[in-house]
């Protein structure tokens, strides 16, 4: 079984009893600081811009490249050009699971906490929007995801998915192993597009915590590397934005997946199976969590020994 941060993100958002009241969320803006915030804002629409205008440079010399395509299960799209070569970000893989024994804090668990998420926000950007209307994330006949940045479109497999880990409901699926982390957490649904203006925007409003499942792969999806050979554990310009987002707005969590290029193989690495977080995942201040092996047994989660799963991209940073 795979455990990644999607479980991590979910334990987080069912933590607060009483929830989220609009008075919490008023107290948290009153507390940042609005001229950093401006300064912020206009330093990450000044970068968003800088990279729309690589792409549209490289496409317009290379009209036969994509932008945005889909292989082998997974979501491309290119986000900037380096040294003069396209870079992708893509979904990361996510699998649900109960080894961190979530259960205990819902209603009749053994901690006596009965926590369901009820009354809290969770963020979740993706390749494409959650589906509202899939009967997993309704409560009372009216869906607990809103969709914050398009109207209509196509909704993302993957990003229900993820979804659905971080707050499914379980109800009427007859498996109690399709109940997400936080069965009735409100979900704010963006797609990857603008992410970080996006995350500070949110945040200045109060958002505690956001899931975030992809990232910058080493290799494409013919396992060629495509990132040159500085780039993996590089503390880059998107890694001090996030960093940047994190330290003006301290009250909120950036949650990030570390990746599955724990096996790819590259010129330059500092040693086997070391050295493959790329961008946000090498931030200092945001939440990057690998994919760990459990022998995790529902409906009891018994959990034995953990171990980090070879596919599973690790630091260190440099």
């Amino acid at each position: 079984m795979k455990l990644n941060l999607l479980q991590v993100l979910a334990f987080l958002a069912v933590a607060n009893v009483a929830g989220q009241s609009r008075e919490e969320k008023l107290k948290i803006q009153s507390s940042y600081d609005e001229n950093q915030i401006n300064i912020l804002n206009a330093s990450l629409e000044i970068s968003a811009s800088e990279k729309r205008v690589r792409i549209a440079e490289y496409v317009s010399k290379n009209p036969t490249v994509k932008v945005d395509y889909f292989a082998d299960g997974r979501q491309y799209h290119m986000v900037d050009v380096i040294d003069g070569e396209p870079i992708y970000i893509a979904t990361d893989n996510a699998t649900e699971g109960g080894a961190i024994k979530v259960n205990r804090l819902y209603p009749g668990g053994s901690l006596g906490l009965s926590l369901e998420g009820l009354g809290l926000e969770a963020g979740v950007w993706d390749g494409g929007w959650i589906r509202p209307t899939h009967n997993q994330f309704q409560l009372n006949g009216v869906s607990r995801v809103t969709i914050q940045d398009g109207v209509g479109g196509t909704f993302s497999q993957h990003g229900t998915h993820v979804g659905g880990t971080v707050g499914a409901s379980g109800l009427g699926s007859g498996n109690s192993s399709l109940k997400g982390m936080a069965p009735k957490v409100s979900i704010l649904s963006y797609n990857w597009d603008n992410d970080m203006v996006e995350v500070s925007q949110r945040a200045q409003a109060g958002l505690l915590v956001s899931n975030h499942s992809y990232g910058i792969p080493i290799s494409n999806d013919q396992n060629q590397v495509t990132l040159p050979s500085w780039y993996p554990g590089c503390y880059n310009n998107d890694a001090r934005d996030w960093d940047a987002i994190l330290y003006t707005y301290p009250y909120y969590l950036h949650v990030k997946s570390a990746g599955n290029e724990g096996i790819t193989n590259y010129s330059g690495g500092l040693g086997a199976g070391l050295d493959k977080l790329t961008a946000e995942a090498n931030c200092k201040n945001n939440l990057v969590v690998a994919n760990a092996s459990t022998n995790a047994n529902p409906p009891q989660y018994i959990l034995g020994a953990w171990s980090i799963n070879a596919s599973s991209s690790q630091g260190t940073n440099r």
